[in-house]
């Protein structure tokens, strides 16, 4: 009687993460939500570290000469406890050869919605939106793309995250089996 379902929206809370294997699906940890601190310590010290000081440092000198946004911005970043980055830093000191396997590419990261999604289409997309990409501490928004900077400072390889896309439009198709 009723119309076959034809779309699917997915709306989560950001900056929860979780962490699985590539072919398996088989997730490295319960989901770290968003509120969670454990992950402070390494917020603190990447933004009182060397290198940031510098980079920021650079920024604010280079700023009044060039006038551009994105020297604006990085003269005042400032890491948070719950940009996902520092999530993902917590969970890789608790579980070191979860970064070989990030090496080898035989894991994924994301938020909720990214394992969602990558659930729904058995496992063919690997997929988040800018809004949800913006909020993980590893997002340039000048170029619209994951910053290559933040995450070889962190130490974060790139092979984990997800593309991103426009919020809006398709994600991806669900697997028929799952309904």
């Amino acid at each position: 009687f009723y119309d076959p379902i034809t779309c699917l929206g997915i709306s989560t809370l950001r900056n929860s993460v979780i962490l699985w294997d590539r072919k398996t699906g088989k997730t490295y940890s319960n989901i770290i939500l968003w509120n969670d601190s454990r992950s402070s310590a390494h917020a603190i010290a990447t933004n009182s570290s060397l290198t940031w000081k510098t980079i920021r440092g650079f920024a604010k000198v280079i700023y009044p000469i060039i006038h551009s946004p994105r020297m604006s911005t990085l003269s005042n970043l400032e890491f948070r406890t719950q940009m996902i980055a520092f999530k993902l830093l917590w969970l890789f000191e608790r579980k070191p050869e979860l970064i070989q396997r990030a090496r080898n590419n035989e894991l994924l990261f994301g938020c909720i919605e990214t394992w969602l999604i990558w659930k729904l289409t058995g496992g063919q997309e690997h997929v988040t939106d800018v809004s949800c990409a913006s909020s993980t501490g590893l997002y340039d928004p000048f170029l619209s793309q994951w910053s290559s900077l933040l995450c070889r400072n962190l130490g974060i390889d790139m092979k984990l995250l997800p593309t991103i896309k426009p919020t809006f439009g398709e994600f991806g198709r669900c697997d028929p089996s799952l309904f």
